[in-house]
Order: structure tokens, then sequence, then C-alpha cells
């Protein structure tokens, strides 16, 4: 909205890009832009790990063109700590992406939930969508009314532009709930969704050996990586810990002498207790921290 010699009027421009958009363009755009070295070996655990005596980042090396280990860098000064082969620390983040583990069965029981949820929140925001939608058709004619009654003379200019202003107030105040009705209509469902994808694809990427996608799993989930007396400690980000705390598959299916992928039967069946609105919260209250 915007005044004109006094009158308001609504802008009838959107634009292209928020600049919060726009100025992560310019990152990302000057990001490529930097010349990159290639990359001999790769080393999917390096980067975000540090050094739980100094602080220090954790870095790796590959030798005898075999084995890859994981040490401290030592950059901050002394430090006792010893270097950590890349296997046995691969097995260690298994272990804890274990907690976080949703089997198929799990993950078919929880969707089926989720869209239950999701069609009777569509419901309920038809219902919004056709109220608004019809408040704001009558707002447009009583608006062209309004023209008419100062075209012909029968309010005053100063009348018609204060009833103008009450209008387009109005009318913008609608659009904006419109839009909130439209954008936020399954932003909950497509985050949730995400989220038991990513769990349930712990164990493909155990299957497949993919210490990459592995990797990149550990750091949607997790956070605070901290490397010590080669044990590998982290927190799991919101809502994962929730999940961790909650998932009632036994350990025992995780021990490091087998595989944990023994397809056991775990389920969330608190998620769906109907004396118990965790679920909920966990929908709700999640997806802002996400």
């Amino acid at each position: 909205m915007f005044k004109f010699k006094g009158e308001l009027y609504e802008g009838a421009h959107v634009p292209l890009m928020s600049k919060q958009l726009f100025d992560k363009c310019q990152e990302v755009m000057e990001e490529r832009s930097s010349p990159t070295r290639k990359k001999k070996y790769t080393f999917p655990f390096r980067g975000y790990m540090k050094c739980g005596e100094c602080g220090a980042s954790i870095t790796a090396e590959k030798q005898k063109d075999k084995y890859i280990y994981y040490h401290c860098t030592k950059r901050k000064g002394k430090c006792s700590q010893k270097f950590i082969e890349q296997k046995e620390l691969a097995n260690q983040i298994l272990f804890s992406l274990s907690k976080i583990w949703i089997n198929d069965a799990t993950k078919d029981k929880i969707f089926d939930y989720y869209n239950d949820l999701l069609n009777k929140e569509e419901n309920k925001l038809e219902k919004q969508r056709t109220q608004k939608k019809e408040e704001l058709e009558k707002i447009k004619t009583m608006m062209s009314k309004l023209l008419d009654n100062f075209l012909y003379g029968i309010i005053t200019e100063e009348e018609y532009k204060e009833k103008k202003q009450e209008f387009i107030e109005r009318k913008v105040e609608l659009e904006q709930k419109l839009e909130k009705i439209e954008r936020g209509q399954c932003g909950w469902f497509e985050l949730s969704k995400d989220v038991i994808n990513t769990c349930n694809s712990i164990s493909k990427a155990y299957e497949e050996k993919n210490n990459e996608e592995l990797s990149k799993i550990l750091q949607k989930t997790g956070s605070n990586f901290v490397l010590k007396n080669r044990q590998l400690t982290f927190s799991h980000r919101i809502p994962f810990d929730f999940i961790s705390l909650n998932n009632c598959i036994s350990n025992d299916y995780f021990k490091k002498e087998s595989p944990f992928w023994g397809r056991c039967v775990g389920s969330f069946d608190n998620l769906f207790s109907e004396n118990s609105k965790i679920c909920l919260d966990w929908l709700w209250g999640w997806d802002s921290n996400f």
C-alpha cells in the first residue's frame, strides 16, 4: 500500500524475490566463483568434528593408499589425542544413528497417521479459505459501489477517501490471510515427511556402504560433534532428539558385532496413543527450529 496526494492506493507489483533470498544467492555465487583444487582423496567425516581435548578441528589422511585415519590437527597446541580409523568411526556413527532409525513398517504407519491429519486439516482450511474469499468479494463489491456514490455526488471526496482506506486495509488483511492459508497448508506435512524419510534412509546408506550419504545424514540430524579418546559424541537436533528418546527399538539389535539392520519390528506406539499429545506437540512444535 502507498499514499499519493493524500489518497491510499494498493500496490500491484509483487517483488521478484525477498532481500533474504537475494543475499543468499549472492553468497552462493561468490562461493562458486572461488577457484577450488581437485581433491586427491575424499574424507566424508572431515570438516565438522572438534577435538574433545584441545578444541581444534579433526582432520583426516590416507596411509598406504588404503587406510583412512582421523585425528586432531593439534593447531591449538599440545594434544595427546590419538588417531581413529575411518571404519571404526563409521561404526560408531552407525550405532548412534541406529537410535533414530525407523524401519519401513513404522514409516508406513506414521505416514498413514499423517495423511489422516492432513485430510482433516485440509477440510478445515477449505472452510476458512471459502469464508475469506466470500468476504473478499464483498469488499470488492462495496468498493465499486463506493466509487459510484462518489462519482454521482452522493458522498463527498473526504468521505470517499476515508471509507476507501478502510476497505483497502481490510482487503489487504484478507489477502494476507489467504496467502498464509495457502502457504502453510501442507508445510508441516512436508517437513515431517522429510524427517521420517531421513531416519528411514539410514539403513540404505549402510547397505550401500555409502559413507558420504551417512555423513550427510549425521550432519542433518546431529550437532556439536566431539571426538575424544577415539569416541565420537554429539547431540541430536530437533526433532531427531525426540525420536532418539522415544524410539522403542532395543539397542540389542544394534550391537557392533552384527548388522543392526535385522529388520526388527520397532514402533512408536506412544505416538499414536489417544491419551497422549506427544505426536501433535512434535508436529507443531519442532518445525520452526528445524
